[in-house]
């Protein structure tokens, strides 16, 4: 594709042509047709301590956007609606007729079931920690995006930058200094200036012993740097074809994507038992749980940490680790294998 585009005459006209337009470009995210979460992965599958499958990593391509909600409420319908449809289908002995919100709450929402009025608390399986993190990796896409309106990014379109922050798989989220957001608006720049699209130089590859000339992928595909003493540290995932996963790649044709964290199987029935023992309270007497697993937060992410790999392991999942004392049923929701299963159902005497 030759070199890439430079500033020039052509360049201070884009710059003009996106601060005029930089309201029209952002009414366009809430514009565009809501698409399906796209196919998360690879999941890298390694053994625990005695030898059994159990999740070693999840690496990029493990993070996307979609439609924020309006409000808590907003979601909670969703959350409901999506939970029904599903139950009418696969699980018809279950299925119910919603009454409405309780504004009061707990619980969030009354149901009908064989003509018995029943309450149903409504939760989501996440970890807090990996929540903290997207929350700081959109703070930078937003600040991104908004540099990138206003004119002060070169044209890299075509290209993925995956982040990560801290040391790789331990992430630390902490404030971003606007010394280390300056570094990396430079070195997105310093992209621009590569052969774009072209493969790079022939390099010996040994195979069988013997000699070969190789072509490696598209440059700058790998190309990779730290930023702030290695608080940050970004590399190029693709170049040419990139998944959208961001309202920031919908509107400027680059993409910024977020590498996780790892969890171990463990780590998943950990916090599967401590999502139900906090809802197991007095107040949620005789009342139904539900539990979704991969559907959007408020701001609209998704990852594949809480969507993939609870509904891959739950075949290992035996019983809860403690009878709950209020709650009556628990029902897990999972969004990607669009599958209910019953956790517990109390047996009445």
């Amino acid at each position: 594709m030759g070199e890439a585009r430079r500033k020039g005459p052509f360049e201070n006209r884009k710059r003009s042509a996106i601060k005029r337009n930089k309201e029209k470009l952002l009414s366009q995210i809430g514009q565009r047709t809501e698409r399906l979460p796209m196919f998360f992965g690879p999941t890298i599958l390694t053994t625990d301590e005695n030898g059994f499958p159990d999740i070693g990593s999840s690496i990029h391509n493990t993070s996307i956007k979609q439609k924020a909600y309006f409000d808590k409420r907003d979601m909670e319908s969703d959350h409901i609606n999506h939970f029904k449809n599903i139950v009418s289908s696969e699980l018809p002995d279950y299925d119910f007729r919603i009454l409405g919100p309780e504004n009061n709450d707990p619980p969030d929402f009354w149901i009908e079931r064989n003509g018995k009025t029943i309450g149903i608390e409504l939760t989501m399986f996440i970890f807090q920690d990996l929540r903290q993190e997207v929350k700081f990796f959109d703070d930078i896409q937003n600040k991104i995006l908004d540099r990138y309106l206003n004119g002060d990014i070169a044209d890299i379109q075509g290209i993925e930058v995956e982040l990560w922050f801290g040391d790789y798989d331990k992430n630390r989220p902490r404030n971003l200094k606007p010394e280390e957001f300056e570094e990396l608006i430079s070195n997105l720049n310093n992209l621009a200036s590569k052969p774009f699209g072209e493969p790079g130089p022939l390099f010996d590859d040994v195979v069988n012993g013997e000699i070969l000339k190789a072509t490696p992928p598209p440059y700058p595909i790998q190309e990779q740097g730290t930023i702030g003493n290695g608080f940050i540290g970004w590399r190029v995932t693709n170049v040419g074809y990139i998944p959208i996963k961001t309202d920031l790649g919908r509107i400027t044709g680059f993409e910024i994507s977020h590498s996780l964290k790892s969890y171990r199987k463990a780590d998943y029935f950990k916090r599967l038992q401590a999502t139900i023992d906090a809802k197991d309270k007095e107040k949620n007497k005789d009342h139904e749980l539900l539990i979704s697993v991969g559907m959007k937060d408020m701001d609209g992410w998704i990852t594949s940490a809480e969507s993939m790999h609870l509904p891959m392991l739950m075949d290992e999942w035996r019983t809860i680790q403690k009878t709950p004392k209020f709650l009556s049923k628990i029902y897990l929701d999972c969004w990607r294998t669009r599958t209910v299963t019953v956790l517990y159902e109390r047996q009445h005497m």
